[in-house]
């Protein structure tokens, strides 16, 4: 599996705004609903209460909020640049830039520890996120994607 096969083209987002990781969760839980068929409170539900836990940002500039969802069939993958930052409780104290949404079937768990896992590697190199940073459209964001895109 590749990480553009679970990637929602409609959510690949080149200027994202919000002002902190609450507000990005409800906007992103709105985009994800039209795109996965359930209710946008749902998915915000859960993504809020896996932020509850411990903030899904790694430092970096970068962030990767996942949450298990009852009821949806696979697994969905969005990825939101913000040019200006959203304030996401990240262990370096860094507003966070890219933001990388992995949501997945309560039962799914191989796939979904796997793409998590996959996602992290990836955003630890530097020139994937200088490259998603630099961007200027959604497909020159798909573009580099695909190009430190691995099978996992």
């Amino acid at each position: 599996m590749r990480l553009l096969g679970l990637l929602c083209e409609k959510a690949v987002l080149t200027d994202f705004s919000a002002r902190d990781k609450w507000a990005f969760f409800q906007e992103i839980s709105r985009i994800l609903a039209e795109e996965t068929g359930l209710k946008a409170r749902r998915i915000e539900e859960a993504l809020v209460e896996r932020e509850k836990l411990g903030s899904t940002a790694l430092g970096q500039g970068v962030a990767l909020p996942h949450a298990r969802v009852p009821l949806l069939p696979r697994i969905y993958v969005s990825v939101a640049r913000s040019l200006k930052g959203v304030a996401f409780d990240s262990p370096d104290g860094q507003p966070v830039k890219i933001i990388f949404t992995v949501l997945a079937p309560e039962e799914e768990s191989g796939l979904y520890l796997r793409c998590l896992s996959h996602l992290a590697r990836m955003l630890k190199e530097q020139g994937f996120r200088e490259g998603l940073l630099s961007a200027r459209s959604p497909q020159e964001m798909l573009e580099v994607i695909r190009r430190f895109d691995r099978e996992f």
